[in-house]
């Protein structure tokens, strides 16, 4: 029997509401009802273009319940107003009862922007109510249509009036999604050991395909190998982290998943760091031990290795394990019940959902890395989140070519596919273009995400044929831009879906989905905006606050700072008190981020604070500006093997103004005022004022990245300033 749990009524107000749930059925509704007081204290309020099932209708004119129906195309906000009068005169709870349009699992609300924004600015105060429904599987947690094993019905604060009401609901409706799945019994519960030894145990025969050699591991192989490496690391160390200098593929899955089992905190290192970033990861971890494979220490002579005897050699470890023994291994764990190989590996009856699971370390795209204690809980609720709104079964494929040492690469492309059944194909370079190509083609995946730069290249290589089965390529970490959208869809009929993450969201917070399937006409909730980075994860809280007032939440279409909340956001830096308190107040993080919501909750990113100027009381976005300039400019994509930036912009000090933009350039060979002539009138004549125009333009042989594709603000800052100062 589903459990129907109701929370909150002390938030009932006395006098007339506007009752906004975010979903109803014919249960909700009744014990909706039966919480506000019952019949003769409501009032229901149906929208004719998209009215409730048909349950919910025959109840209503069953019982001859008080009510109307009204229009939001053929009807003004004053209108239906005037009408609710004799409601509110009799202190009724007016509830505005949404329909079932078309949409995606996992959609936070049945509401449809025109519903969700119809009342903002009438004098009618809000009473969010937020519907949870849950499933006790960590396979398939978060549901939104019955049936489910328990239903969450919050009452929420009331929302006064105003022009910012629909985006307080949001707000609310968001906060509360993320509240009740932080309580849910597989979060709370959250243990990554448990979690991959069931998995695994359920889905044996799911497998890695080595991109390289197209070898196949099983999973169940998986866990016979790293159930023996687990034991043999604890021989090697008493420390509870070890450092893994690894490529994607078979044994760094082993690797992680033999420290997951060990009680161990995998710390993935950046084998593109140069020597100083190394070592102060290291320091930062407390790594006095490192997994690596003797033919990767080989093969990448530039990185700065730890002495041998710190390294511990992973093929040399599991050498033993081949013919009989491994056949008397794989028949030991096939008869073993998953709590009996916990037991053997002495996992704690008892979890701590809020222990350290894994170290990854921030790109430093703004500022000095740091180090983020990913815990149970962090990753598990990822996992959970993101399975809900994807549609895939056991054994579709994952390409997996994003380094573990990137949070996508750990999460998306490493723990999804072992926790989920799903197929892995991995290759240990993002880079090979040709290669990846190749491997989506023959082996038929459906998912797979890298950054917009690493997808021109591979478009370069491609085929028509080459996606046809790919259904999820995301994409992250950099902007996607109109054109290359536009390519993906022209040339093989893709649809690019532009997510967003970070390191300290462990690591999705939205991202972009194909569309629901809806009949012609029928209303539908969108999956997907252009130019935005799709819908929050259900469980992930998101407020647009005012970049100078941490307590004003902005309306919806409005730009300010994007905080974060939910089980899946950082709660504190590793040893880094400072950090920590400039980032986070209680629950909620702050990205650094500058974005919008619009009415859908489709979330648009802006840009980091850090590129971001105030001139002549303007906030000026970096990107925007430099998008303009590649249009003024006409800058073309770049080809396969070229820098993908032609272009940055930077802000600098300024006496006069506070500030002012600098334009770093590979376009320019020298600077000549002509030049600034010519782009002042051309950014002119796009639409945007002469404030926008860069005060130098300084020419320079490349634009600074990051080994991840992004660019390397600090170092852009300094290169102008120290310009500036010759």
């Amino acid at each position: 029997m589903q459990e129907m749990v109701t929370e909150g009524s002390g938030n009932i107000p006395e006098q007339s509401v506007l009752v906004l749930p975010n979903r109803v059925n014919a249960a909700i509704m009744q014990e909706l009802e039966k919480a506000l007081g019952g019949p003769g204290r409501v009032s229901w309020l149906v929208q004719n273009e998209l009215p409730p099932e048909p349950a919910i209708m025959e109840y209503l004119q069953k019982t001859r319940a008080s009510g109307l129906m009204f229009s939001t195309r053929r009807q003004t906000q004053a209108q239906v107003v005037e009408r609710l009068r004799p409601f509110a005169a009799e202190r009724r709870y007016i509830i505005l009862l949404p329909g079932r349009p078309a949409q995606l699992r996992g959609t936070l609300s049945d509401y449809p922007a025109e519903l969700l924004t119809f009342f903002d600015n009438s004098p009618i105060p809000a009473l969010p109510v937020f519907c949870g429904m849950f499933h006790d599987s960590p396979d398939d947690t978060i549901c939104t249509a019955a049936p489910c094993d328990s239903t969450h019905l919050r009452i929420l604060p009331p929302v006064k009036p105003g022009p910012a009401q629909s985006s307080r609901v949001l707000s609310a409706w968001l906060e509360a999604s993320a509240d009740l799945l932080n309580r849910h019994s597989v979060i709370e519960t959250a243990s990554l050991p448990h979690l991959l030894v069931s998995a695994l145990k359920t889905h044996p025969e799911a497998c890695i395909i080595d991109g390289i050699d197209d070898s196949e591991l099983t999973h169940h192989d998986l866990l016979v190998y790293a159930f023996r490496l687990s034991r043999l690391l604890r021989r090697h160390t008493t420390h509870r982290r070890l450092g893994i200098i690894l490529p994607p593929g078979k044994l760094a899955a082993i690797a992680n998943a033999a420290c997951i089992l060990g009680g161990i905190s995998p710390v993935n290192i950046n084998f593109n760091a140069p020597a100083p970033v190394f070592r102060d990861m290291v320091k930062k971890a407390g790594i006095t031990r490192f997994i690596t494979e003797e033919r990767f220490v080989t093969k990448l002579q530039g990185f700065p290795w730890p002495r041998t005897r710190d390294l511990i050699f992973i093929e040399q470890e599991l050498a033993d394990m081949s013919g009989s023994r491994l056949s008397l291994w794989r028949m030991l764990l096939r008869m073993l019940t998953p709590e009996q190989i916990a037991k053997r590996l002495r996992l704690p009856d008892t979890p701590t959902p809020d222990a350290e699971a894994a170290i990854l370390f921030t790109s430093g795209s703004s500022g000095t890395i740091k180090s983020v204690p990913l815990t149970h809980r962090m990753l598990t609720a990822n996992l959970v989140m993101s399975q809900s709104r994807i549609d895939l079964t056991i054994g579709d494929r994952f390409l997996s070519s994003l380094p573990i040492f990137h949070s996508f690469g750990l999460t998306i492309g490493m723990l999804m596919p072992l926790v989920y059944g799903y197929d892995m194909v991995t290759y240990p370079s993002p880079l090979a273009a040709r290669r990846l190509c190749e491997l989506i083609r023959r082996y038929k995946v459906r998912l797979t995400v890298a950054t917009p730069t690493l997808a021109r290249h591979m478009f370069h290589l491609a085929t028509p044929e080459t996606f046809e089965t790919l259904d999820y390529f995301i994409t992250g970490a950099e902007r996607l831009s109109p054109d290359l959208a536009a390519e993906a869809r022209q040339r093989f009929r893709l649809n690019l879906l532009e997510g967003y993450g970070l390191t300290e969201a462990s690591p999705v917070v939205s991202v972009n989905l194909p569309a629901p399937i809806s009949p012609e006409g029928e209303s539908s909730i969108p999956s997907a905006r252009g130019g935005s980075v799709g819908a929050p994860l259900p469980g992930v809280a998101v407020r647009i606050m005012d970049a100078t007032r941490e307590d004003q939440i902005q309306p919806l279409g409005t730009a300010g700072m994007i905080w974060l909340k939910g089980p899946s956001i950082l709660k504190a830096y590793l040893e880094d008190e400072d950090a920590t308190r400039e980032r986070t107040r209680g629950a909620w993080f702050c990205t650094g981020d500058i974005g919008k919501l619009d009415a859908d909750g489709m979330l648009t990113i802006l840009g980091r604070r850090t590129r971001f100027s105030k001139i002549g009381g303007e906030m000026i976005s970096h990107e925007h500006v430099e998008q303009v300039l590649t249009r003024v400019l006409k800058i073309k994509p770049s080809a396969s093997g070229e820098p993908a930036r032609r272009i940055a912009v930077v802000g600098v000090p300024d006496s006069a103004k506070g500030e002012k933009l600098i334009l770093l350039s590979t376009v320019h060979k020298i600077s000549h005022p002509h030049d600034l002539i010519t782009i002042r009138y051309g950014i002119m004549n796009e639409g945007y004022p002469a404030l926008w125009c860069p005060d130098r333009i300084l020419p320079v042989p490349s634009i600074p990245e990051l080994a991840n594709g992004k660019l390397d603000y600090p170092l852009c800052y300094k290169t102008a300033v120290e310009a500036l100062k010759k």
